[in-house]
């Protein structure tokens, strides 16, 4: 559970340069996401593995990127339902990302996302 929490950059990136790096992908970052500390750590971690692959030191397999992507956008879903309310769009990435991940192929153990929901839900940083 530890490895899927951590993420190593290349580069230390940032906030103006990580928001810049994804609008040349042609990825907006929502306002909203900036304005707390929290949420925006776990908007990067997750748009990172999203989108910017090419700056991350680990994790290194697909597999392990969905773990990380999974356990980063629950992070920053509790965070901004916290903050903000419910936004449909974020549940519908999470969404997404399990039916990306089962298209692929990829051999996820739904035991191990059961424990990332639970712990989350057991996190009291949100």
């Amino acid at each position: 559970m530890e490895a899927i929490k951590r993420i190593e950059f290349k580069d230390s990136l940032n906030k103006t340069q990580f928001i810049s790096l994804l609008n040349s992908k042609g990825v907006k970052i929502e306002q909203d996401l900036l304005q707390d500390k929290n949420l925006f750590e776990s908007a990067k971690n997750y748009f990172a593995l999203n989108y910017l692959p090419e700056f991350v030191e680990t994790p290194k397999d697909e597999l392990d990127m969905f773990y990380g992507k999974y356990y980063w956008l629950s992070i920053l879903i509790g965070r901004y339902k916290k903050l903000f309310g419910n936004d449909e769009g974020l549940d519908q990435q999470l969404f997404k990302l399990c039916e990306e991940a089962e298209n692929l192929g990829l051999d996820v153990d739904w035991n191990l996302v059961e424990r990332i929901e639970e712990n989350i839900k057991n996190k009291s940083t949100l």
